[in-house]
C-alpha cells in the first residue's frame, strides 16, 4: 500500500477499503489471521480520511470525477461496516467524508445531477445501482449524506435514491436546505448561485499536487446547461490531447502567448505552482 498512499490520491483510499472489507470479511468467515489486514484497512482509511479530504470538504485530487469516487469508496466501507456490525469509524473521519459530501452537492446541478467537469475525468464510476446517467452525481451525494451526516440531499424519491435501497440504508428524515453561495477555501473553489444560473470559479490554493492548469477557471450554468466549460481531460492515451485538456486550453481561462500556466515536469506534474495572495469572497 506503500505506493498507493504516497500519490495522495484515491489510489490510497481505494487500497485501504479494499484491506478493510477484504480483511474483515475473511475474520467473519474464521481467519484470524486477516484480522491484521482488517485493522490496516481501518487505520489507512482514517488516515486518508484526515489528510486528503480539507475540513471544507475539497478532495487533494482537485477533480470532481475523482472526488465522486472517493466519496463512493468511502460509502461502500461504511454500508460493509455497518452490514457487519463493526465498530463505529471515528468522528474526524464521519466529519470530512460529510463534508466532502457536502462539497459535491454545492457543486452538482440539482435538476439534472450534472457537475462541473474540473480536473481528470476519464470516467471513473463505483456504484452502478441505479439507471441515473454516468454525469448525475446525486445518487452518490444522497448515500454519503444519509450514511455519514444522518440526512438526505434530495427528496426521497427519484433516481438518486436507488444506491439507498440496494444497500439497505433507510432514509434519514432531515432534509438538507437548499444550496445557496459557498467558499471552498482549502480546496480553492467559489460558488455562486442565483434563481436557476450557478457560477464555479477555481483559485489556486494548493496543499496537493495540481493535475490541471485551471487557475481561475470559470464554469457557467444555466437552467441545467453547462454554458461555459472545463474540458475534464478522458483518456490518458494520447499525449497531444492530455496536454490540452489538462493545460489552459481546456478550460475557460485567460492565456496569454499560446502560455501555460504553469512549467510541466511530466504528464500528471506542473511545477512552479500557482498560489494566491488574496482571496475576497
Amino acid at each position: 500500500i506503500g505506493y498507493a498512499v504516497g500519490q495522495d490520491n484515491n489510489h490510497g483510499t481505494s487500497e485501504a477499503a479494499a484491506l478493510f472489507i477484504g480483511g474483515s470479511w475473511l475474520v467473519a468467515l474464521g481467519n484470524r489471521e486477516a484480522r491484521n489486514w482488517e485493522k490496516a484497512g481501518r487505520r489507512w482509511l482514517e488516515e486518508r480520511a484526515e489528510r486528503l479530504i480539507e475540513p471544507d470538504g475539497s478532495f487533494s485530487q482537485y477533480s470532481v470525477n475523482y472526488h465522486r469516487l472517493m466519496l463512493d469508496t468511502f460509502s461502500v466501507a461504511e454500508v460493509w461496516r455497518r452490514h457487519l456490525r463493526l465498530a463505529q469509524f471515528s468522528i474526524t473521519l464521519r466529519h470530512r467524508v460529510g463534508a466532502a459530501a457536502e462539497w459535491l452537492r454545492s457543486v452538482t446541478d440539482p435538476l439534472t445531477g450534472d457537475a462541473p467537469n474540473i480536473g481528470a475525468n476519464d470516467g471513473a464510476d463505483l456504484l452502478r445501482l441505479t439507471d441515473a446517467g454516468f454525469r448525475d452525481h446525486r445518487p452518490s451525494v444522497q448515500l454519503a449524506t444519509a450514511l455519514f451526516s444522518d440526512a438526505t440531499a434530495y427528496p426521497n424519491y427519484g433516481p438518486w435514491n436507488a444506491h439507498l435501497g440496494w444497500l439497505g440504508v433507510t432514509p434519514p428524515n432531515n432534509l438538507r436546505p437548499t444550496v445557496g453561495d459557498r467558499m471552498f477555501p482549502d480546496g480553492g473553489y467559489g460558488v455562486l448561485i442565483r434563481a436557476n444560473a450557478m457560477v464555479t470559479f477555481r483559485f489556486p490554493h494548493f496543499r496537493f499536487r495540481p493535475s490541471h492548469a485551471d487557475a481561475l477557471h470559470i464554469d457557467v450554468w444555466f437552467a441545467g446547461e453547462n454554458l461555459l466549460r472545463d474540458g475534464g481531460s478522458y483518456s490518458y492515451a494520447d499525449p497531444t490531447w492530455h496536454e490540452y485538456f489538462s493545460g489552459a486550453h481546456g478550460h475557460n481561462v485567460v492565456q496569454f502567448d499560446d502560455r501555460d500556466q504553469m512549467p510541466r515536469l511530466g504528464r500528471f506534474l506542473w511545477g512552479d505552482w500557482l498560489t494566491v495572495s488574496d482571496v475576497q469572497p
